[in-house]
């Protein structure tokens, strides 16, 4: 991925070689024990392998290098440094260099290589481990699993999950799948001859139809063998445990063509989206983005100094204008405050006013309210007047008593004293009379009309002069 540089010097097979090595050393990430978790804990569903090497094995890294760059869609690939690489050669048991690692999904046991390393045993290492110990079938891995492609001639054991599976038992099926594939490549490293193991998988019908509908004959089987270069299958009816697993796949290679059945179609898988590794992108593009990264700095710093130059003239001009605009303000606020004093003088004369108002307007309130207590004090001694005149009226003629019971003085007296509690401007003959008929219910005003309004005239008189009504 990306540009890569002009080979310069003489054309020999190790300036060649040496030159191949370092343009392929993108592909690969070169890892130390602090870098490992890093690497190793990449979820992106992918395998990881990993080269133990000593310094030197330039031909070695080459094809490592090469073999990471093809498989770069389905594997990582690391070389551990030499210094510094020690703990991971304690975890995963090194003790002979060079050994390939590789690390497959969790649960699954990481396989070494530590024979001869030659370029065809290498591509055939990457074949057969660019996939998880259990992977998922899919239009992108299933020829190579399933003995059509590059990863050997072997069918594949195919797991068939559907819908009215539950994840307990997809789980409990792939544990079995997982043990199965660990014991067949172990046999696979250990046996003599080299040759291909056979892949264990799971396919998922609800989203494959297409496949579901090529294993149509597999009937209720949970498990079939699939050769995908012939176009057959064979159903599983053993038990399912990782052992019978492994032993029936074993008689793959004393079957005959006949002891297969044939696919009821051809094997189509709906499209799926392949991993993009954008870290690895990333890494790619890094000398293009740290250069961009560097022009914007330069830029940034040029248009700082800039902006600091404009800015230093502008403050040495507003700081004369501020000196001017603080000399005119100053001048401003001690005109204000003059006015301010003369408005502070008003304002205590305004308040000294007032209060001496509502003082006096509380003097009155509190006449007015002592005069209200005497005229109740008047009324009750009115009504205990009333009251004995009543016992007296059960013999006599009642006007005459009633005209008899009030005298002029303590009439005159009443009106004085709602006249001097009533409100000058709203007062009234009618409204003093009313007032004075409620003091003596009982009382014939219009038999004592002369008195009544005559009384009026002279309090309201007096009120308005100020004097004391005779």
């Amino acid at each position: 991925g990306g540009k890569r540089p002009p080979f310069y010097g003489a054309p020999t097979h190790a300036n060649v070689t040496l030159f191949l090595t370092k343009s392929l050393a993108d592909s690969v990430a070169v890892v130390k024990d602090d870098d490992a978790g890093s690497f190793l804990e990449d979820s992106n569903m992918k395998p990881k392998v990993m080269l133990f090497a000593q310094a030197g094995m330039v031909k070695l890294r080459m094809a490592f290098r090469s073999f990471a760059f093809r498989y770069a869609d389905s594997i990582d690939a690391a070389e551990i440094v030499i210094t510094g690489g020690d703990k991971l050669r304690e975890v995963y048991g090194v003790t002979r260099e060079p050994s390939l690692v590789f690390v497959r999904e969790p649960g699954a046991r990481p396989l070494m290589y530590t024979n001869k390393m030659t370029h065809s045993k290498m591509q055939s290492l990457f074949n057969q481990h660019q996939h998880h110990a259990v992977p998922r079938l899919n239009i992108y891995n299933y020829k190579n699993l399933c003995g059509g492609g590059n990863q050997g001639l072997q069918p594949c054991v195919l797991y068939l999950h559907d819908s009215s599976d539950s994840a307990e038992s997809l789980a409990r099926a792939k544990a079995v799948l997982l043990n199965a594939s660990t014991t067949e490549l172990l046999e696979a490293v250990d046996d003599e001859v080299f040759r291909s193991p056979s892949a264990f998988a799971w396919v998922d019908l609800a989203r494959q139809p297409g496949v579901k509908a090529a294993l149509a004959g597999a009937g209720a089987h949970k498990v079939v063998a699939v050769d995908a270069a012939a176009g057959t299958f064979v159903p599983y009816d053993g038990e399912m445990d990782a052992a019978s697993l492994v032993a029936w796949q074993h008689t793959f290679r004393s079957r005959g063509e006949g002891d297969f059945d044939p696919l009821a179609g051809s094997m189509t898988f709906s499209p799926e989206s392949r991993y993009v590794n954008y870290r690895h992108r990333v890494r790619e593009f890094t000398p293009q983005l740290m250069s961009l990264v560097a022009v914007i700095a330069v830029y940034l710093l040029w248009f700082a100094a800039h902006t600091i130059y404009k800015d230093h003239q502008k403050s040495k001009k507003r700081s004369k204008f501020q000196k001017q605009l603080s000399l005119s303000r100053n001048k401003v606020v001690a005109s204000e405050n003059k006015k301010l004093s003369k408005y502070a003088d008003q304002e205590a004369k305004n308040s000294e006013a007032a209060t001496r108002k509502r003082v006096e307007q509380e003097e009155q309130q509190k006449k007015r309210e002592e005069m209200k207590a005497q005229d109740v004090i008047l009324a009750r001694k009115a009504r205990e007047a009333d009251a004995a005149a009543a016992a007296v009226a059960a013999a006599a003629p009642p006007k005459k008593a009633a005209a008899a019971a009030v005298s002029d003085a303590e009439l005159k007296d009443a009106i004085q004293r709602i006249v001097a509690a009533g409100v000058l401007e709203s007062l009234t003959k009618r409204s003093v009379r009313e007032d004075l008929q409620k003091r003596y219910p009982k009382l014939d005003l219009l038999q004592r009309k002369d008195v009544v309004e005559a009384e009026i005239v002279a309090a309201v008189t007096a009120r308005v002069e100020g004097t004391t009504p005779a």
